[in-house]
């Protein structure tokens, strides 16, 4: 009874996954600094596949939520990059 009452344990790479991924995309549309959201697209990705398969139906973590939103966030983020990016060279040649 008392194991029903207990929550499981939010997944700290899920949380920081999120946070990548929104620093990532509000950065994206800088110039410079794309290059630099593109390294944090790519960390918060990484964390958020860890994330996502560490709260698995039967693990110990909970916030898969949390672990898929990081996840999408950094993807998207890492598109925004390339595209901007590809966008830029076309634009300079």
């Amino acid at each position: 009874m008392q194991q029903d009452l207990q929550q499981k344990p939010v997944t700290v790479s899920g949380i920081i996954s999120t946070v990548f991924g929104g620093i990532a995309l509000l950065t994206s549309f800088i110039p410079i600094i794309n290059n630099a959201s593109a390294i944090f697209g790519f960390v918060g990705a990484i964390l958020g596949i860890i994330a996502v398969m560490g709260t698995r139906a039967n693990g110990k973590k909970s916030g898969r939520a949390l672990a898929v939103v990081g996840l999408v966030i950094s993807v998207v983020s890492v598109a925004i990059v390339l595209a901007l990016q590809a966008q830029w060279a076309a634009m300079l040649s």
